[in-house]
């Protein structure tokens, strides 16, 4: 699928791509036609644009527990071979 273009048409888009994520980010109308970048309509120099700093959009993940209890297995009374419509069986209702 990565090669709907040329190599050098495939460099120059990769320049852009940064560029239409941060312009539709702000609600504009962004156009990536061949290796050109249309916002707005008006067409875009990658080399006089100004990309924002890099901001994480996601928080970073905390420290693992290391005091967190383990996973054990289920008790002794618990029958997993009992089926669903067999435990209801065995269950009486409440009435």
């Amino acid at each position: 699928m990565n090669e709907q273009y040329p190599e050098d048409v495939e460099k120059r888009r990769k320049k852009l791509y940064p560029i239409a994520k941060a312009e539709r980010k702000k609600g504009k109308k962004v156009a990536l036609v061949r290796d050109k970048l249309y916002v707005e309509n008006e067409q875009i120099d990658p080399e006089k644009y100004a990309l924002p700093e890099a901001v994480p959009e996601r928080a970073p993940r905390p420290p693992p527990r290391l005091n967190k209890r383990f996973r054990c297995g289920s008790t002794p009374e618990h029958d997993r071979n009992v089926s669903f419509a067999q435990a209801m069986a065995i269950t009486p209702l409440r009435t």
